[in-house]
This record gives C-alpha cells, sequence and structure tokens, in this order.
C-alpha cells in the first residue's frame, strides 16, 4: 500500500512540476497557482515519508542540501495553511530580468519576468524560533529563482 500511495504522490508532484515549468512566467496568477500546487505536493509527499518513519526521515531530510530545500519550502506552506497567511504575502515575487538567456520551460528567453522567493524578513511569520525549518527556508529558498528550490525538493523525495 505504502509504495503504490508514494507512487500516486511522486507521480501527483512531477505532473504539478511540469505544468509549473509550462506556465507562461508574465501570468502571476497562474504562476501563483501552480506554485502552490506543487508545494501541496511537496507536502503530501512528505506527510507519507514522516508517517513511515520520522526520526529517520527528518535526520535524513536534514543532512542534505536538497532535503533542507524542501523543509524550508514546507516551512513556507504551513505559513499558509496554518498561518492563514495570505498567499499573495508569501508567494515568489517576480523581478524583471533582461540581458542574459534565461531557461524557461526548456526554451531560451532573453527578456520577461523571472520569480524569486521572498526574504524570511518580508513574510508574515509570527515565532521565527519555534521551527528550524525556519532557518532552512532562509538558507536554501530565499531569494533564490522559483524552479530550484522546487526542483530540489523534487529529487530528494524521488530519492527515498
Amino acid at each position: 500500500m505504502r509504495a503504490r500511495k508514494a507512487a500516486r504522490h511522486e507521480a501527483g508532484l512531477t505532473a504539478a512540476l511540469d505544468r509549473l515549468r509550462s506556465v507562461d512566467p508574465n501570468n502571476s496568477d497562474a504562476v501563483w497557482q501552480a506554485t502552490f500546487e506543487v508545494l501541496a505536493w511537496l507536502y503530501l509527499c512528505e506527510e507519507a515519508e514522516e508517517r513511515h518513519d520520522v526520526v529517520a526521515y527528518r535526520a535524513d531530510c536534514r543532512a542534505t542540501e536538497d532535503g533542507r530545500s524542501l523543509a524550508g519550502l514546507i516551512w513556507l506552506r504551513g505559513l499558509v495553511v496554518h498561518e492563514q497567511a495570505d498567499f499573495d504575502d508569501v508567494a515568489p515575487v517576480p523581478v524583471t530580468w533582461g540581458g542574459e538567456p534565461v531557461t524557461w520551460s526548456g526554451e531560451p528567453v532573453t527578456w520577461g519576468v523571472e520569480f524569486v522567493w521572498r526574504a524570511r524578513g518580508d513574510l508574515p511569520w509570527r515565532d521565527p524560533a519555534k521551527d528550524e525549518r525556519v532557518e532552512m527556508y532562509e538558507a536554501h529558498v530565499e531569494s533564490d529563482g522559483l524552479l530550484p528550490p522546487l526542483e530540489r525538493a523534487h529529487r530528494y523525495l524521488l530519492s527515498r
């Protein structure tokens, strides 16, 4: 049962990440919706892993950059779900870029919009000391481009 459920969760996560990669980066609402879908799938996958062996999972997760990226993203998702933060206040922010080619959905782009994760200090949070995942967000997610932390988290979960 666990293997079948994990396979469904991993397939859902992979499909959501593929959808995010295919979103028009100039449509910030679509980017945000697809991003939150990926965060939801990351959480489902993490919950399944934690139910199996929470102590081993947490130790393993914190031992790799990919796992720490996942932990930071799960903390961010928790701001929306548990702290009732508005997703607009935690969603990656669009920044205009140009001049250097950037790859989005496999196609090089020269001008457009890129999204970066907000700095921890710009997020609506109540108690920064209560969860080590806050530090993982700061070290492995904040100010990074939209896709790299999500791809690291995805890679971590698929490696388990």
